[in-house]
C-alpha cells in the first residue's frame, strides 16, 4: 500500500519494514514532497533521530496513528538547553542574522541542533532551518526593547558583521545600556 503524501498530517505516525526491522516515523512538517520526521528505529517507542528529508519511496509504509495526537505531558520548556519538539519559540536565524519565531519539529541531532520551521508574520510556515540558540517568545515590552537596541546596533560599525559572536557581543552591550536607561527614547 502506497501512502499519498497529500493525505498526511503533522502528527501522523507511519510504520514500515525493509526486511531487517520495523521502523516508525512521526511526521513533524510537510512541505511539498519533503517530510521532516522523527525516527523510531525498531518501533520501540523511542523517537531518537531526526531527518529533514524523509522519503516514503524506499519501503511500504502504513499509517498507524495520527490526527494530531495530544502533546505528551511535561512538554513545557524552562528556557534551558534545547526546547522539546512541537514548541513555539524563537531561534537565532543565521541567514537573517536575527531571532525568528519558529516551531521546533524534531528530536535534537547528534551535533545538538534541532530542526524547526520559521513562522511568518501571517502565521504560516516559512522555511526549514537548523537551530541551536533558542529563547521563549518575547513579550510586547521585550519586542519594543529589542527594536530600540537593533536600531542602536545599526549605528555600530563592525567590519566583522558576518560573524555571529561579535554581533552578539554588541547586542549584550546594548542590552546593558538600555537597562541602564541610556538608550530609552524620550516621550514626545
Amino acid at each position: 500500500m502506497s501512502i499519498d503524501i497529500k493525505k498526511l498530517k503533522v502528527g501522523d505516525v507511519l510504520e514500515g519494514d525493509e526486511g531487517k526491522r520495523r521502523d516508525r516515523i512521526k511526521v513533524n512538517y510537510i512541505g511539498g514532497q519533503i517530510l521532516v520526521c522523527d525516527w523510531d528505529h525498531g518501533a520501540n517507542g523511542n523517537y531518537d533521530a531526526a531527518d529533514i528529508n524523509t522519503s516514503l519511496s524506499c519501503r511500504e509504509w502504513k499509517k498507524v496513528s495520527g490526527d494530531n495526537p495530544a502533546k505528551p505531558e511535561g512538554q513545557e520548556w524552562n528556557d534551558e538547553g534545547l526546547p522539546p519538539a512541537d514548541i513555539e519559540c524563537e531561534v537565532f536565524d543565521h541567514e537573517e542574522k536575527q531571532y525568528s519565531r519558529c516551531k521546533t519539529l524534531s528530536a535534537a541531532t547528534m551535533s545538538g541542533e534541532r530542526a524547526c520551521a520559521t513562522i511568518e508574520p501571517k502565521g504560516h510556515f516559512g522555511r526549514l532551518i537548523w537551530g541551536v540558540n533558542f529563547r521563549p517568545i518575547r513579550t510586547q515590552a521585550q519586542r519594543e526593547r529589542e527594536e530600540i537596541i537593533i536600531d542602536a546596533l545599526r549605528h555600530v560599525d563592525d567590519p566583522r558583521d558576518d560573524e555571529v559572536h561579535p554581533r552578539q557581543y554588541f547586542m549584550d552591550a546594548l542590552h546593558t545600556l538600555y537597562d541602564a536607561g541610556m538608550l530609552r527614547k524620550e516621550a514626545e
